[in-house]
Order: structure tokens, then sequence, then C-alpha cells
């Protein structure tokens, strides 16, 4: 019985040390002080996609508000784009803008690969971010109402295919996504639940935006494993950061275009 015990206690522990640490690294919201060693890190991917629904959750809350808030598009478009960088602590932006640099680099792997751990910034990079949230105010300044909790679950959505990629893509010569203790099939089988809710979710609620935003998160992941592999060899920690920030603006690109045209 205490063996029972005891052994129910540990999972309960490794399961609460991995949402924490999946807090503390992918996110800036407040968490338990815990050192971020392998044997509390190694379920932290698992709870990485729920960082994705407190984004979601207020995602949603500020499209019931904003309405009685704001009179015209912009300010709503700002909060919307802007809410994601914050809880996230720019993580992903950060990753973002030195995968971008490595790839307009033109180097071969190697080199981008050397970019990525490079502390300076390039030009190229600072255009194309730029250009990233122009494009991302534009799209949320256009977006319907209605589409936003579909939009809303997509944040769940590109982390947990961001998961499912360190379980099935190839890694990079200088990729520590993966931990020793981290087994991949548990962490694809678990990514695949999350994929297959979301997806249900998304097409449930609003099956147009539902059906043309989970194609748009495919589409984002099949280029993520092409890039990924002609650019640095497989998936780094900037690479994935880099696809969570694409995936993040493909789908509302094409649910804004289903709303028009559809």
């Amino acid at each position: 019985m205490n063996l029972n015990k005891s052994s129910g206690d540990k999972h309960m522990k490794t399961v609460w040390n991995g949402l924490v640490a999946a807090f503390t690294m992918y996110s800036k919201i407040p968490m338990p002080n815990m050192e971020l060693k392998e044997e509390n890190t190694k379920c932290a991917l698992y709870f990485f996609p729920l960082v994705g629904a407190v984004i979601g959750a207020i995602i949603c809350g500020w499209r019931i508000a904003y309405p009685y808030l704001c009179n015209g598009n912009f300010l709503p478009a700002v909060v919307f784009v802007i809410v994601p960088v914050i809880v996230s602590g720019a993580t992903h932006v950060d990753g973002f803008i030195d995968a971008v640099d490595a790839i307009c680099s033109k180097k071969t792997v190697e080199g981008k690969l050397a970019i990525l751990k490079d502390t300076h910034t390039g030009s190229f990079a600072i255009i194309m971010t730029l250009s990233y949230f122009l494009v991302a105010l534009g799209v949320w300044s256009e977006m319907p109402i209605d589409a936003v909790p579909v939009l809303a679950i997509g944040y769940v959505m590109s982390r947990a295919l961001s998961g499912l990629a360190v379980a099935i893509f190839p890694h990079a010569r200088t990729s520590k996504l993966l931990g020793k203790k981290t087994d991949k099939k548990v962490l694809g089988s678990v990514m695949g639940i999350y994929i297959a809710i979301c997806a249900v979710l998304m097409c449930f609620m609003e099956p147009l935006y539902g059906s043309v935003g989970v194609l748009g998160a495919a589409i984002s992941f099949a280029y993520y494993y092409y890039s990924s592999k002609k650019h640095f060899g497989g998936i780094t920690g900037a690479v994935a950061a880099y696809f969570v920030q694409v995936c993040e603006l493909v789908i509302p690109c094409v649910v804004l275009v289903a709303w028009k045209f559809f």
C-alpha cells in the first residue's frame, strides 16, 4: 500500500514539475520557483500546448470586451497580435528573428546553424520581422469576430504541432530540443491527442473557418519539415519557434481569405 502511494506521489510530482517547467520555460506566467534540471523538465513539452490555451483564453476574453471599449479595428488588432508575444515572453519571436536571419543569409547549413547562435541581428531579420507584424496587424484588423474562437484554438494547435515535430522530425546537429529522458513515442502520442482535439473543436465551432484553419496549420507543418531540412538539416529550438510564429500567422490568413471569398 505504501509502495503504491509512494509511486503515485512520485508520478504526481513529475507531472506537476513538468507543468511548472512548461510555463516557466515557454511563458512569462508567474510560476513557483523550480530548478530547471532535466529531471524536472522531462515532461515539460507535454504541457507546452497549455501555454497556447492561456493565450487563447485571453484572446477570447478580449473578443468579448473590445466591442464595448473600442470604436475602431486597429486597437483590437494590436491587442490580438501582442497578447501571444507578452504571454510567451517573446520567446518565439526571438527564435523567429534568428531563423529568418539564417535563412536569408544564403549560407551553407553549417553557416546557418552558426548564425542561430550569433547574438547579432541582421537587417534581413529586422525587415522580415517588421513585415510579419504589419501583416498580422492588417489581417487581425479585418478579422470577423465570430472567427476569433477558432483562431484562439490555433494557439494550442501550433504548439502541439511544434511538440509533434520534436518527436518525429529529424533534429539538426546542434539541437537540444529533446531531453535524454523524454520518450519520443509518448510525446508524439500526447501531441497527437492535442492536435485531434483542436481540429475537432475548430471544425465543430465554425465548420468553414475551422476546416481552413486546420488546413493552414497542416500547410505550415509541411513547410516546417521542408524548410528545417533544407536550411538546417533538421529542427532546433530557434527553428521550432520560427514555426510557431509562421503557423500563428498562416492560420488567421487562410481564415480571413475564407471569410472574404467563401
